[in-house]
């Protein structure tokens, strides 16, 4: 296993970033909800396999290793390694259970700008059990309404519960 990390490690980790920074990009979800589920339901197992990892498959790497290392660096890997699962939950949504089409209607309670390089752009939306529903919309469509406005929008229920829209 430690030849195999040692060897093919970084191409692993770039294809997984790339790969969820992909799904990150062109589906369109409820603003930060696969994050909470990525950390909720993958923090422990992604620290666990991390640790594990680092403790009983690579003792060449552990040789010669401060005590403060060993426990830093599988925690900095596995913090990496947790942020960007967010796009495989986005995936597993899109993937498994049932996918059912609604209709998102509501009236626009508020609308928010985040990031500086890439931008996303946040509408409220109050629907009409009160819930409010923040939504990761496209540039054009956010220019193009206000607050106060009645707002609907198509999108598809996946199999973790989770809106999405694809961007393409």
């Amino acid at each position: 296993m430690a030849a195999f990390l040692k060897r093919f490690g970084t191409y692993f980790f770039f294809v997984y970033v790339f790969l969820s920074v992909y799904g990150m990009f062109w589906i369109k979800t409820e603003f930060n909800v696969p994050f909470h589920l990525a950390f909720k339901y993958l923090s422990l197992p992604i620290f666990a396999c991390c640790y594990l990892v680092a403790f009983l498959f690579m003792p060449n790497w552990r040789r010669g290793r401060s005590k403060t290392a060993l426990l830093i660096a599988p925690g900095i890997v596995g913090g990496l390694l947790l942020v960007f699962s967010a796009g495989y939950v986005i995936y597993a949504n899109m993937i498994f259970g049932e996918q059912k089409t609604v209709i998102i209607r509501g009236t626009i309670s508020g609308k928010s700008t985040t990031g500086s390089r890439f931008t996303e752009y946040v509408l409220g939306i109050r629907q009409q059990n009160g819930e409010i529903l923040r939504l990761s919309i496209p540039k054009k469509e956010f220019e193009r309404v206000g607050i106060g406005d009645e707002y609907s929008r198509e999108m598809t229920r996946g199999g973790l519960g989770l809106l999405y829209s694809r961007r393409w």
